[in-house]
């Protein structure tokens, strides 16, 4: 357990409100850290450019970094600790089918009652796929519920798999692995970008099967008990977790980690604040990471696009 006694700035920290001065009790005494952001030699002016215009606008928004995330649709009860946890002895404790089943009936009563979260999937239906009748795009969302589920209790299992077992949920492991080493070959680490689609987190089972060190870069859960059970869940896959929004140094641990030769994984399609690219998805406008990129460009480490997609084959 780590205990704040003082903060060495002149003033009290707006996160920490309750922690005193040192110079409360030696009046006159400061000391304080400088950042500075760096690029390798030759960089082009345009991209100097454009990383000055974006460090400045974030150092000028005045969003509280360490504020919580705000809750949005997404705060239910099939989003607390609770029913994670609940879920979770489930899957692990009874067989297959019958956790399949008890799921199967769990995700029809999350999709008539969470009336707000169905709507907006079938939205997001309805500009993807606008030739189909609104009871397909019904039957459409009805699938995708039970989809995520599916992929929730193959998470929830794959956390104590052996490894040999943990393998055998994939296919081609050694293509695969094989990818991951030749981009690892370099010593610079890699930057492996995915996005909400497919069962991303599961990845950790892979990773950690062919024994590839791998840190998780990731928003805070609303859910403060969910975030804590995400974050033992990845410690049980061998990867670390590192939260933005919730330090100022989070690049510099992230290249940290890169230096290290690790794997760094992160969520394109989830921006954070001013850190976007805007583009063109399904004729509506989005918004991507504008990190993942930079990150790669500066440190040399390779960018690699990485999902894993349930087949309607093999042993899953």
């Amino acid at each position: 357990m780590a205990l704040s006694w003082s903060i060495a700035r002149a003033m009290r920290s707006a996160a920490l409100p309750d922690i005193p001065t040192v110079g409360e009790s030696v009046p006159g005494y400061e000391a304080s850290s400088i950042f500075g952001f760096g690029a390798p030699k030759n960089t082009p002016a345009e991209v100097i450019e454009i990383l000055n215009k974006e460090i400045n606008a974030g150092l000028a928004d005045p969003t509280d970094a360490s504020a919580p995330v705000r809750a949005t649709w997404t705060r239910h009860f099939f989003n607390t600790g609770t029913a994670f946890r609940a879920m979770y002895r489930m899957a692990t404790a009874l067989p297959k089918p019958v956790a399949s089943a008890l799921a199967f009936g769990g995700t029809r009563v999350a999709y008539w009652t969470l009336g707000g979260t169905r709507a907006a999937v079938a939205d997001n239906f309805r500009c993807a796929f606008p030739d189909l009748s609104p009871a397909e795009i019904d039957a459409l969302t009805l699938r995708t519920y039970h989809s995520y589920s599916n992929d929730v209790l193959d998470l929830f299992r794959s956390v104590s798999m052996p490894q040999e077992q943990a393998l055998e949920l994939f296919e081609n492991c050694d293509l695969h692995g094989g990818a991951f080493m030749q981009a690892r070959a370099g010593g610079k680490g890699v930057i492996l970008v995915t996005g909400h689609f497919g069962n991303w987190e599961i990845g950790g089972a892979l990773m950690r099967a062919l024994d590839l060190p791998m840190t998780i870069v990731a928003m805070r859960e609303a859910s403060d008990e969910i975030n804590r059970l995400r974050i033992e869940f990845r410690q049980r896959f061998g990867a670390d977790t590192i939260e933005v929004r919730q330090s100022m140094d989070t690049a510099l641990q992230i290249r940290r980690r890169l230096a290290e030769n690790r794997i760094v994984a992160m969520l394109m399609d989830r921006h954070v604040d001013r850190d976007r690219v805007p583009v063109t998805f399904f004729g509506r406008r989005a918004y991507f990471l504008r990190t993942p990129p930079l990150l790669a460009y500066m440190t040399g480490a390779p960018l690699l696009p990485c999902s894993v997609v349930r087949l309607t084959r093999g042993p899953g």
